[in-house]
């Protein structure tokens, strides 16, 4: 009788152990883009070695985050079991917008962008009318696209991304520095 969105997010919380949990958080914050995160942008984030995933989260996850081998990246990817569901975790777990730039920082400083799934994903990640309704904290949002640039260099789309978020700012009123 309970929400589905509840349901959701006790499973998220019942999910051990704790790392199982936030590897699980990771693979939403990218999945409800319906983005397939690479195992290499897992152990990054996380610092943890392909071995140590299969031996230790794979039990705890099996369920919830499904696996396949990507031939085009030549890596395991994960991924929830649908965006919508990844989706509400995102928005549940992460419901300040701290946690949720905690999330996207860990997430782009792991980020290789000579793979096209992390590129598909910074791309996804840094759009600027994106980044402006999660961030109303205009000082979380350019520590964002500094990351962002760290890891990028000097990308066009990321310059081009940071323009539409300026112009959301103005357009909505934040206050600009």
């Amino acid at each position: 009788g309970l929400p589905f969105e509840d349901i959701i997010e006790d499973e998220y919380q019942h999910i051990q152990p704790y790392e199982a949990q936030r590897l699980y958080l990771t693979v939403c914050v990218l999945n409800r883009l319906d983005i397939r995160v690479r195992a290499g942008l897992i152990s990054r984030s996380h610092q943890i070695a392909f071995e140590e995933f299969q031996e230790r989260f794979h039990k705890p996850l099996e369920h919830i985050v499904k696996t396949e081998f990507d031939q085009n990246v030549r890596d395991n990817v994960y991924f929830a079991r649908h965006p919508h569901i990844a989706e509400i975790v995102f928005e549940r777990i992460l419901n300040a917008q701290e946690l949720r730039y905690e999330e996207y920082i860990r997430c782009i400083q792991a980020m290789n962008l000579d793979y096209s799934t992390d590129r598909q994903a910074f791309v996804q990640m840094i759009r600027g009318r994106s980044i402006n309704d999660l961030f109303s904290n205009n000082e979380l949002a350019k520590a964002i696209y500094e990351a962002a640039k760290h890891a990028a260099g000097e990308d066009p789309n990321l310059y081009h991304q940071m323009g539409i978020y300026r112009s959301e700012e103005r357009r909505v009123g934040k206050e600009c520095r």
